[in-house]
């Protein structure tokens, strides 16, 4: 989907997850970029490698542990969640978004996600105006967590106090890179007057 919207009104874009980084390391030893299939990890069959490093046996793997325990690729010095789908044939994984060979992951510990939810919305202009209201496109695996740990409600709260409108996807744009596991937005903000002439 692509929308284009011209306004009068002052905006500021946002992005954010609820991730840090962790001292687990994994290089895509090899993978199949165009079907997004991750082969191998550090030289080990890929679902293995990531089961042993989450500590979770490999036919436990689930989107919900997909989701709590996501890997992070480094771009530009920030972050950015590569959400795995589900464990594929002959042990490989299948991921959400791009990725190739020599792409270096680090595995990412999640942050408490209401709390984090609640302080990336709280945003004010240059003139410590809130937002009139906030376009949210918020990851579908955000909602999934949210849902496990039966936040929903207050989640929902969150959003109807900081007047966010919009959907929950699969796969966001930020910045110009693709990011899973992350709310990506626009800001809007009443437009500042202008004198007459």
């Amino acid at each position: 989907m692509l929308i284009l919207i011209e306004t009068d009104l002052e905006f500021v874009g946002l992005g954010f997850d609820h991730f840090l980084p962790t001292e687990h390391r994994m290089v895509v030893t090899d993978a199949i970029p165009e079907e997004r299939l991750v082969l191998e990890l550090n030289g080990a069959p890929a679902a293995a490698e990531y089961s042993r490093l989450i500590g979770c046996p490999v036919d436990l793997l689930s989107p919900e542990v997909f989701a709590e325990h996501p890997v992070l690729v480094r771009n530009d010095g920030l972050y950015h969640v590569r959400a795995i789908k589900g464990v594929a044939g002959d042990g490989a994984l299948a991921f959400l978004s791009a990725i190739d060979d020599g792409l270096l992951l680090t595995l990412g510990r999640g942050q408490e996600i209401l709390r984090t939810l609640d302080a990336e919305l709280d945003l004010v202009d240059a003139r410590q105006r809130e937002p009139d209201f906030i376009l949210g496109f918020d990851c579908f695996l955000r909602k999934l967590e949210i849902g496990q740990k039966r936040l929903t409600d207050a989640a929902s709260d969150i959003l109807r106090a900081r007047r966010v409108l919009g959907f929950n996807t699969y796969g966001e744009q930020h910045c110009g890179v693709h990011v899973n596991q992350t709310f990506v937005g626009v800001a809007f903000f009443d437009p500042i007057p202008q004198a007459l002439t």
